[in-house]
């Protein structure tokens, strides 16, 4: 996922797909220059339940707004 803000849209997506996606392995999170993410809202990511075992939440740095 690209130019993530961690609005609330965004963040029930990513709970949704690691609740459902029973092969996922990995989802990789790039925030958006603008991203209003706090650490509160990258530890409650990387708590949501998971469907597969071995899915793992990656986050990236900001992404310049030129991508």
């Amino acid at each position: 996922m690209k130019k993530i803000v961690c609005i609330c849209n965004e963040m029930h997506f990513m709970e949704f797909i690691l609740s459902k996606a029973r092969v996922l392995r990995v989802l990789s999170v790039r925030l958006a220059p603008d991203a209003l993410c706090s650490d509160e809202a990258v530890i409650a990511i990387e708590k949501y339940p998971r469907a597969s075992p071995d899915a793992q939440v990656i986050f990236f740095g900001t992404e310049s707004a030129n991508m």
